[in-house]
């Protein structure tokens, strides 16, 4: 299998020391279980990186493809995800199942 680089772009993420009164995202939450899941599964062939809005905004604006999607759609057009340098999915978080049939093309 070809190395996969995954690449998400989301809203929001909290840091783990200063979680007062912010509520986790149960979605990222569960979309960061399937990666890990996939990861123990594909190996050393995956990697990922989450990015946020607001903790890596620089990034989101080098990517033109993500800073057209925010200019156009603010930050309801996240998350974005992309895999090896596509997006695949923008404005849902996929399953297990939906990511795992992506990777395999």
């Amino acid at each position: 299998m070809a190395a996969v680089e995954i690449e998400i772009y989301v809203p929001f993420l909290g840091c783990p020391t200063c979680m007062r009164g912010v509520k986790p995202d149960k979605k990222l939450e569960k979309l960061q279980q399937t990666l890990l899941k996939l990861k123990a599964e594909y190996k050393d062939n995956i990697t990922y990186l989450i990015y946020s809005l607001n903790l890596h905004l620089s990034r989101f604006r080098e990517r033109k493809e993500i800073a057209k999607i925010l200019q156009e759609q603010g930050d309801d057009g996240l998350p974005v995800i992309l895999i090896n340098d596509t997006i695949v999915f923008q404005g849902k978080y996929p399953g297990y199942e939906e990511l795992k049939a992506v990777i395999k093309k």
